[in-house]
């Protein structure tokens, strides 16, 4: 009884730890920032540090360059030896695992195999959207060309292209703060951009959707592979 419970325990505090949301920070002005936080943890994806190389990395990839230069080549004789040349002859070309499941399974078989794999990897798009709630989308864009025709005509594309796509984002995913400021400005001569996103991600719907995934994958596709390819017809004998 007292290891049920303690199993028990680890199964309920795995759910509930799972059950607390990640936050995703995205933002891009003159470059992208990726902040992510879970619990107390806070990572910095992007923009990435690169470390500065000091001159110790540097002389010591002088001296390796200069070494690989002043190594001479050694001569190559185009003869091959007889060892060679047999294993040349008996190496055989491996299998084509391709051939082998048209084989097994035919045309209509790794149709219907393909299928099934668009449609474990559809559902399991549409499970993981489900765990993504955008809880802030803010994007400023200022449209600005040379000349003011050219700068009318840019903004008319800009808008026609970016509002239809904001507008399926925030149609299909959950979201609560939104504001989508597109506007031309004849003076600038230049184009800026803003956007600031906040996305929160559940990692439990995200790991149930990963699973589930996997199992409908595994029975509907791996199995049918392996079991088609483990039965390989018998070699009947020469009388």
């Amino acid at each position: 009884m007292p290891f049920l419970l303690t199993v028990l325990g680890i199964v309920v505090f795995f759910i509930l730890v799972l059950s607390i949301r990640v936050t995703v920070l995205i933002e891009y002005k003159e470059y992208i920032e990726l902040q992510i936080k879970w619990l107390f943890l806070k990572f910095n994806l992007l923009p990435l540090i690169e470390k500065q190389s000091d001159k110790k990395n540097e002389a010591q990839s002088e001296k390796d360059e200069k070494a690989k230069s002043e190594k001479t080549p050694e001569p190559e004789t185009g003869l091959q030896t007889t060892d060679e040349k047999k294993a040349a002859k008996t190496t055989k070309k491996p299998p084509s695992l391709l051939k082998d499941l048209w084989n097994a399974h035919g045309y209509d078989g790794l149709v219907k195999m393909l299928k099934d794999s668009v449609d474990a990897l559809n559902k399991f798009l549409g499970n993981t959207l489900k765990a993504i709630i955008i809880d802030e989308l803010y994007y400023t864009m200022r449209v600005s060309k040379p000349d003011a025709a050219k700068t009318a005509i840019e903004y008319g594309k800009v808008c026609a292209e970016l509002y239809p796509l904001f507008g399926s984002i925030i149609s299909r995913l959950k979201t609560r703060k939104y504001d989508i400021d597109i506007y031309p400005d004849y003076i600038a001569y230049k184009n800026e951009i803003h956007l600031y996103v906040k996305l929160l991600v559940i990692p439990r719907k995200v790991l149930n959707a990963a699973i589930a995934f996997v199992v409908r994958l595994l029975f509907k596709v791996v199995l049918k592979v392996l079991i088609k390819l483990l039965r390989k017809p018998k070699k009947q004998s020469k009388i």
